[in-house]
């Protein structure tokens, strides 16, 4: 009778389960959060008939998505335009912002400038600096910022110009304004004000302003508008330039 129960439990047990086996982790740079992230702007107009004008403006910006400890971005510009067969723009920038801490309300960063710009008879325009900068706005649509620097800066002139180089020593002082509106739509301002030291009547002022409008996840229709101002600039160059355009940034 033993031997009787003893065969029907064995043959009414259940089949014992296998452990389950432990999925294979996904490769390293899956797991690894992206570092950088780089964007492009594009602009072009052309145009043929009574009026003849081509015009092209590209950029690149390049910045550092790991923002813990610090906050690293660098952009680069080019501007080029022609008219009835003659070049009537040709301007290249590049700028280099390195902020230590910047989840903090005050912060230090440095940073530095160049550009150059034949038809304001700037062969090279170099700024480099270090200062405070503190936020006094932050959510999770955008923020606002206000930086103040001592800077060093250089200009020197092309030959038409027949101008020594000037080196100053001056301040820098910019406000940065971000707001998102809605899901697609942000708009950006960053207005700075450069006087030299001694004398606040040198100084430049420029004023950026764009509006962006998500396409997809990563391309965007964008609206420019840039003035700039310089109290004392070359020989027969006027003091005020203003800009519009419009174009398209992709993102990587």
């Amino acid at each position: 009778m033993s031997a009787l129960i003893f065969a029907l439990l064995l043959q009414t047990a259940p089949a014992a389960v296998e452990p389950p086996t432990a999925k294979s982790a996904p490769p390293a740079w899956q797991q690894a959060p992206d570092r950088w992230a780089a964007a492009v702007d594009l602009g072009f107009a052309s145009s043929s008939g009574n009026s003849d004008l081509t015009s092209l403006t590209t950029g690149i910006r390049l910045r550092h998505l790991q923002t813990r400890n610090y906050k690293f971005e660098w952009g680069a510009s080019f501007r080029y335009g022609e008219s009835e067969g003659h070049v009537v723009a040709r301007n290249l920038q590049s700028k280099l912002d390195f902020d230590v801490g910047p989840g903090a309300r005050v912060a230090p960063f440095v940073f530095a400038s160049a550009e150059r710009d034949p038809f304001r008879k700037l062969d090279l325009r170099a700024k480099t600096g270090s200062g405070v900068k503190y936020t006094f706005y932050r959510e999770t649509a955008g923020e606002a910022t206000m930086r103040v620097a001592a800077q060093y800066s250089r200009e020197n002139y092309t030959e038409s110009a027949n101008q020594r180089p000037d080196t100053d020593g001056g301040w820098s002082m910019q406000v940065n304004v971000a707001r998102a509106l809605g899901e697609s739509l942000r708009i950006e301002n960053a207005t700075s004000w450069d006087p030299v030291f001694d004398d606040f009547g040198d100084h430049t002022l420029e004023a950026r302003s764009k509006i962006s409008s998500k396409v997809s996840k990563r391309l965007a229709l964008t609206l420019n508008h840039v003035y700039s101002y310089d109290s004392t600039p070359a020989t027969n160059v006027g003091r005020t330039d203003q800009r519009f355009q419009a174009g398209l940034t992709i993102d990587f």
